[in-house]
């Protein structure tokens, strides 16, 4: 079977103390958060930084991903002016090879924020479906431990005035949460794919487009989860990515996905939006019967 690398850049921001918390119309702005931008296998890695306070010493710390191995200090920095920037770090040497790493920016007071990159082996398989919690129990955070510095044995590189480089200018939505993006079902070819047509979706945003089914958490096995249940709360999601949409400057527009090998007896099939960087948490979801049809 072919394969292929495929450099995927795995975001899961957790910022401890500084989480944006949104519920009913209220939210906490103006957190310091970061994304990864670029990785160079075995190289560097590039991040791009947001709201973070002025003048501020950011140590910068990396480890093999989901592991209690010690952190290694990787660099340090001034946050200069502050706000939002891209810089890049070294990666060590002792993480050459690893295919998953956790990306740790620190104060060593009170901010700590975490993320990590992954370089994967793909095989061209059938899709590995995703599980989404609907209305999940919200479960607390514990803050990745700091590793001491100590001056003598620390390696890390100090960025001396480092080129902070103000992000790339670019167009997009505004966070309004009185937008609700919504879709219709156009046509189904049975088992073979569903063109859908998008109304009210935010300008310049990408999303990633799942199909699956809602199932009963109690109905599943170590294999996984196979038998299909009706969408209530407390049922999970198990959805097969199946593409992206970017939005552009069209609010609305008709496009097609095909559906995947896996699910293409099944009906209903439940198609779902997820925003890709999960800015503003835009999310979208509908479902259709998988028959031949057109509602023209």
């Amino acid at each position: 079977m072919k394969k292929y690398f495929v450099l995927t850049i795995l975001v899961s921001l957790m910022t401890v103390l500084f989480a944006g918390v949104f519920s009913a119309g209220a939210y906490q702005t103006n957190s310091p958060s970061f994304s990864i931008s670029d990785v160079v296998v075995d190289k560097n890695v590039s991040i791009l930084a947001r709201d973070f306070p002025a003048d501020t010493k950011i140590l910068v710390q990396m480890r093999k991903f989901d592991t209690q191995d010690p952190y290694i200090n990787v660099a340090k920095f001034n946050t200069q002016a502050g706000g939002s920037f891209t810089v890049t770090f070294p990666i060590p040497e002792e993480l050459h090879g690893v295919k998953k790493v956790e990306l740790v920016l620190t104060d060593q007071k009170e901010l700590v924020i975490s993320s990590f990159f992954e370089v994967a082996v793909v095989e061209e398989v059938a899709p590995t479906p995703q599980v989404i919690l609907i209305n999940p129990t919200p479960q607390a955070t514990v803050a990745p431990p700091v590793a001491p510095v100590d001056e003598k044995q620390d390696n890390s590189v100090v960025l001396a005035n480092p080129t902070l480089q103000p992000p790339a200018v670019q167009k997009r939505a505004i966070c309004d949460r009185c937008l609700v993006p919504m879709f219709k079902i156009v046509s189904v070819q049975r088992g073979k794919s569903v063109e859908i047509e998008t109304l009210n979706f935010p300008l310049y945003t990408d999303f990633v487009v799942r199909m699956g089914y809602f199932t009963d958490p109690k109905t599943c096995t170590p294999a996984g989860c196979f038998v299909p249940a009706e969408m209530k709360p407390g049922n999970i999601f198990v959805g097969y990515e199946v593409g992206t949409y970017s939005t552009g400057e069209n609010a609305s527009e008709k496009v097609c996905f095909n559906i995947p090998a896996a699910i293409q007896y099944l009906s209903p099939i439940y198609i779902r939006f997820d925003e890709a960087c999960g800015g503003c948490g835009y999310y979208s979801f509908n479902f259709f019967w998988n028959n031949t049809h057109s509602t023209n």
